[in-house]
């Protein structure tokens, strides 16, 4: 289970796929993603399965970029990785994203 962004950032290494369970676009509530690419100040999702989607195609096709930002804009919590908009309370108002990985991608 992951507890800390350190551990996230590990995990991402292996170009995980996730769910995401909260997110401040309603419509993304649901998707799965996967990690395609990672590097030291963000990484890039696709829906998974979906090459068409709008969410795998933005960025010239490299998916969806989230930014690492600090730790202390991320919660973990009974596998449930909580990111809030840099520097806000962590309340739902400041919630860009919370998502857990799938079972079968954790190490």
């Amino acid at each position: 289970m992951i507890e800390n962004l350190n551990q996230l950032k590990r995990e991402f290494q292996k170009n995980p796929r996730f769910e995401i369970i909260d997110h401040w676009k309603k419509e993304c509530v649901g998707e799965v993603r996967k990690v395609v690419a990672v590097n030291t100040v963000s990484f890039h999702t696709v829906v998974d399965g979906q090459p068409e989607h709008r969410n795998s195609l933005a960025n010239g096709g490299k998916g969806v970029v989230l930014w690492w930002e600090k730790a202390a804009d991320w919660s973990f919590n009974n596998g449930i990785c909580s990111v809030y908009f840099k520097g806000k309370e962590h309340v739902r108002e400041n919630l860009i994203m919370s998502f857990r990985l799938l079972p079968e991608e954790v190490a």
